[in-house]
């Protein structure tokens, strides 16, 4: 009988409660262990400095960046680092180029390129979500990426959900045709909801109506 898949995944390695990671200069640690690594906590003047610096590391080889998240909406603890880019065509491998060589100099928790998603570990200790988006799909992603994850959900799923739409792979479609979301705006008027500033973006804020506030 399998035991229950964490979220480390089930290598023999892992099932032993141990991975090896270039996180730890190829140390077997505990995955527990590994998983709090990644659990730094900073002040938000310091994580939109290295936000700042890794948006302009990455931003020649993109059409378009910027940063997302908890900084985006002034929160004034940062857990994680969220960017959201449109990078410029690239190669992986021997002849890795544009965002790839950038990227991959950073240890990965997950996801290799090229992908949607990728984790890293920056150097000054505190995580990267690196989020890939597209001209067409723009504002859905920069949105949910945005969050509050609460009120991604709650308000701008819900929001979409009811006026007809679904999500699938990244974009939106109604009746079975795929829907632009080239900017924030237009997944919030898709939604059925009025615009709100990121820095508003929670289920307790007086601005969101859902709240109960007015």
């Amino acid at each position: 009988r399998r035991s229950r898949k964490s979220g480390c995944g089930g290598s023999r390695a892992q099932k032993q409660g141990r991975i090896t990671t270039k996180l730890t200069g190829g140390v077997a640690v505990p995955c527990c262990l590994l998983l709090g690594l990644l659990e730094v906590t900073m002040k938000l003047d310091q994580a939109t400095a290295i936000a700042e610096r890794v948006k302009a590391q990455l931003a020649p080889h993109c059409d378009r960046i910027e940063i997302a998240g908890s900084i985006r909406r002034r929160k004034a603890d940062v857990g994680d680092i969220e960017i959201v880019a449109i990078p410029k065509p690239y190669d992986v491998g021997l002849f890795a180029s544009g965002i790839a060589p950038i990227v991959s100099a950073w240890p990965k928790v997950r996801g290799e390129l090229p992908c949607k998603y990728t984790q890293r570990k920056l150097p000054d200790g505190i995580a990267l979500d690196l989020f890939f988006a597209t001209a067409e799909n723009w504002g859905l992603i920069y949105a949910i990426r945005t969050g509050s994850a609460e009120y991604s959900h709650r308000v701008l799923a819900c929001g979409w959900v009811r006026n007809g739409y679904k999500s699938a792979d990244g974009m939106l479609s109604r009746d079975g045709v795929a829907v632009l979301v080239r900017e924030e705006r237009d997944l919030f008027r898709m939604a059925g909801v009025p615009w709100v500033e990121p820095q508003a973006r929670s289920m307790s804020s007086p601005n969101n109506e859902m709240s109960g506030g007015r």
